[in-house]
């Protein structure tokens, strides 16, 4: 006998001031925002998907990490020296010499106030443990990646995967359609990221740049 499996994902959402997202099923009275998952979807994007076309809301920060010990959440400031050292261990344990961006000194100036995102995970501990932010690129419907970092000794945990995921999930939601990533060199020391990105889609186009083609789900309402 062939057994059909559904699954279905809901979400606790809540704002700065604590308040709970609810939305009043005509069946079951007040319950969280959610649905099934659909072909071909991960939990994430089903979850994003479904909070935005019932509630109309943009989510910004997603999902507990197998395990329940990994959270991913929008960059805050406390997080800011923790966040540098992290990003300089990551590269020293690449055996690249531990600079830093310009970009990192002030993420919410270079990120959000300009309606970008940058996400951060954070372990059990309130240390972060990975990183990545995204920014639009003026007059197109894409956007450059950027920091997409996991510390050295939390590697093969999926951390970098699932902050991928979060931010593919929101850059599609909001409707942009291309995520384009600049690669270092000498590749030798880049051999990481060129193994990575590859396994969720994307392709190399000129050298040291890859990109992905994102399919929108913005749905009028």
């Amino acid at each position: 006998m062939q057994h059909t499996h559904f699954v279905s994902v809901a979400g606790l959402v809540t704002n700065e001031t604590g308040e709970v997202l609810l939305i009043k099923s005509p069946n079951r009275g007040w319950e969280y925002p959610g649905g099934m998952v659909e072909v071909g979807e991960s939990l994430e994007i089903a979850l994003y998907r479904e909070i935005q076309e019932e509630t109309g809301w943009f989510v910004k920060e997603t999902v507990i990490l197998d395990g329940g010990n990994v959270k991913i959440i929008a960059y805050e400031d406390r997080y800011r020296d923790d966040l540098i050292f992290m990003i300089l261990e990551a590269k020293n344990a690449l055996g690249r010499v531990p600079g830093l961006n310009n970009d990192l000194l002030d993420i919410k100036k270079n990120y959000m106030e300009n309606g970008d995102m940058f996400w951060l995970a954070v372990d059990e501990n309130d240390r972060v443990i990975g990183s990545v932010g995204y920014r639009s690129i003026d007059g197109t419907d894409e956007v450059w990646l950027h920091r997409l970092f996991v510390k050295y000794n939390h590697k093969h945990e999926g951390i970098g995967t699932q902050l991928l995921r979060t931010a593919e999930a929101y850059i599609k939601q909001i409707g942009k359609k291309t995520i384009k990533i600049h690669l270092g060199t000498p590749r030798e020391q880049w051999f990481e990221s060129y193994a990575f990105y590859p396994k969720y889609g994307y392709w190399e186009y000129e050298k040291q740049y890859m990109k992905k083609e994102l399919e929108t789900q913005i749905r009028e309402g």
